[in-house]
């Protein structure tokens, strides 16, 4: 009976020291496209399909005709809990899964200024300009977790699980505009925030409910602004290929972002993010008209960042939010087939999170990227892998510790159609 005691105490402690620790605060934007993802989210330099709406507008000069793209992206990850110290614990092992989202979606129309009769733009440089809209994901923050832990010594055996249950994240309708000068592009994305979050808990003991929680974050809402700028510095060599390289920066300005949030017992409460300025700077090498290299730093100073809520009609002063950044490198490479259209992607990049790790450090992870494609005159099909590798102390209970090691896998794929307006006309009229 003391040993049962013992058992059940230690399941219950950990269960309450635990509740909200796994749920890391993912605040990196999941990226949008199935080749970027391929190349390890490292495209602000390349940036040269419709998805420059998110990674770098300028990059939209780059198109040739009116596109029409949509991405889906799917997660699933597993984790095994490694521990020391701890009494009658056997077991202890975490597994998740995603929904299907709706990562990008979008529909692009290069315009050349001749073709409509603004020759005279032409003729100090402005040879093409590019709207674009796209509904995309910048937070996906829903998923299914079922953590499993077992307690036992020689003739008792306890079976905790829990079921963590979350819908929602951030959705952004973007319109973007792209010219440029020459060599030089310039493009701006105007972005309307929206989304969610719906969070459930449920702690069950030898198949019977023991707990549970729920609480909802509603009406996250925004408005920010992208600044773009793109440099081509390549050329065309004697053998016809493009060779060079194209130099990509990002302008991310500070804006505020609000929602309301619910607990359980409908009480709402007003909150204010205060994000500040972000940049991205990038580079695509292009060896030669098949391979090229990119490479991308991000520069997300979130320690910057502030937040208030709304307290009996009144707000709070601003406070710091985290003392972590989100700074990271990003780097990736595709090789392409000219003959047939096939192409093959790898990539990498460092994953920080603002939180901390039991020792006070911050939880960072490191991400590698695969992918393949392959691309037709009308349209291109693209998919991509993304395995996230994660290793770090997760709690300590007076002497017990325990360390998180796992990961997680996205899937992505993507079809872009080209739109031939002049061949559809052309068509029409036979």
């Amino acid at each position: 009976m003391r040993k049962l005691i013992v058992i059940f105490l230690c399941a219950l402690l950990f269960t309450v020291s635990s509740a909200f620790s796994q749920l890391l605060t993912d605040y990196t934007d999941v990226g949008n496209g199935a080749r970027a993802a391929a190349m390890g989210n490292a495209f602000t330099g390349l940036a040269d399909d419709a998805t420059a709406v998110a990674w770098n507008p300028a990059g939209l000069t780059q198109l040739g005709m009116p596109e029409f793209s949509i991405v889906g992206r799917y997660n699933l990850g597993y984790s095994t809990m490694k521990w020391s110290n701890v009494e009658f614990l056997d077991k202890f092992s975490i597994s998740q899964s995603s929904q299907f989202d709706i990562n990008f979606l979008s529909f692009v129309l290069p315009i050349n200024t001749e073709s409509i009769g603004l020759g005279v733009l032409a003729d100090i440089g402005i040879s093409k300009f590019v709207p674009a809209i796209a509904y995309r994901t910048m937070y996906d923050w829903a998923f299914k977790q079922k953590r499993t832990r077992k307690y036992s010594d020689d003739d008792t055996e306890i079976e905790i699980v829990e079921d963590i249950k979350q819908k929602g994240g951030i959705k952004v309708l973007s319109t973007a505009f792209a010219t440029e000068f020459g060599r030089l592009s310039g493009g701006m994305t105007l972005n309307f925030i929206k989304g969610d979050l719906e969070y459930k808990y449920e702690h069950k003991q030898d198949g019977q409910i023991q707990d549970s929680d729920n609480y909802n974050v509603e009406d996250y809402k925004g408005r920010s602004v992208d600044f773009g700028l793109s440099l081509d510095g390549t050329w065309i060599g004697n053998s016809g290929g493009r060779t060079g390289i194209v130099l990509g920066a990002k302008l991310s300005p500070g804006y505020v972002r609000s929602n309301v949030y619910v607990d359980a017992n409908d009480n709402r409460t007003k909150r204010e993010l205060k994000i500040p300025y972000f940049y991205t700077y990038g580079a695509a090498v292009l060896f030669s008209e098949s391979f090229t290299v990119t490479v991308d730093y991000r520069s997300h100073n979130w320690s910057d960042s502030e937040s208030r809520n709304e307290v009996n009609g009144a707000w709070t002063d601003w406070a710091e939010y985290t003392n972590n950044d989100l700074n990271a490198w990003h780097f990736g490479m595709e090789k392409l087939n000219l003959t047939t259209g096939a192409s093959f992607r790898l990539g990498y990049y460092n994953k920080p999170y603002v939180d901390d790790d039991a020792n006070g450090d911050q939880i960072v992870n490191e991400v590698f990227t695969i992918g393949m494609g392959f691309a037709k005159k009308n349209f291109s099909l693209d998919f991509s892998s993304q395995f996230e590798l994660h290793s770090y102390l997760w709690r300590k209970i007076d002497e017990s510790e325990y360390t998180d090691k796992g990961g997680e896998l996205s899937f992505s794929s993507s079809l872009i159609i080209y739109i031939d307006f002049m061949d559809i006309f052309d068509k029409l009229q036979r």
